[in-house]
Order: structure tokens, then C-alpha cells, then sequence
């Protein structure tokens, strides 16, 4: 919504759209790069659920409510 609404590129894949938050100062380098994260965990969840180690999946699901408080946080000052 924040890119349809702010006329920016449109992404081709999932894992773009924190890249183009980024580069139009929306969020944070940091934030870039903890969203493409778990872009790529979603993907890993969706496509290769039978070979999940349970362990690394727990250890993902805790950081993942830091990481979206941290983007609430992120858009609420730029809009």
C-alpha cells in the first residue's frame, strides 16, 4: 500500500519490496535487510516445508516481532 500510494516502482518479486522502502527513505538499511530476511524464510516455509529444522524456525519466529514492531515504528514517521 505505502508503494501503490506513493506512485513508487512497483516491485517484481517479494523480497524487493523493502529495497524499494529503502531506497525512497520509507525505512531503514538495517530494516532492509531484516525484511528481505524473512522474505526469503517466507519463501523457504511456502517451498521447503518438508525439510524445515524446527530449531532454526524457532529462532526466526522470535526475532519477528522485533522486526515488525521496528517497521510499525518505521512508517509511522514517514506518513
Amino acid at each position: 500500500m505505502i508503494i501503490s500510494e506513493s506512485n513508487l516502482k512497483r516491485p517484481d518479486y517479494y523480497a524487493e519490496i523493502p529495497e524499494i522502502l529503502c531506497r525512497n527513505n520509507k525505512i531503514s538499511e538495517d530494516l532492509k535487510e531484516q525484511l528481505i530476511d524473512l522474505a526469503r524464510f517466507r519463501n523457504v516455509l511456502v517451498h521447503d516445508y518438508l525439510y524445515l529444522d524446527h530449531h532454526i524456525i524457532y529462532k526466526k519466529f522470535i526475532n519477528i516481532y522485533d522486526i515488525v514492531n521496528k517497521f510499525i515504528n518505521e512508517i509511522k514517521k514517514n506518513i
